[in-house]
């Protein structure tokens, strides 16, 4: 599936609060409202649902 650049900025957006950079990596701190936000959206017979059916026909 291939999803628009538009959505993958709003996922990003959406789940990750903050990326602070580590001496040996990344630490990634997720917005726990995003997540619960995300599952709503996409849940059956969501408009969101409803959006990523039409993107991958």
């Amino acid at each position: 599936m291939i999803v628009s650049a538009v959505f993958r900025g709003r996922l990003v957006n959406l789940l990750i609060d903050r990326v602070v950079r580590l001496s040996d990596g990344i630490d990634i701190v997720w917005r726990e409202v995003g997540w619960k936000e995300l599952a709503g959206e996409l849940a059956p017979e969501s408009i969101g649902a409803e959006m990523l059916e039409m993107e991958a026909a």
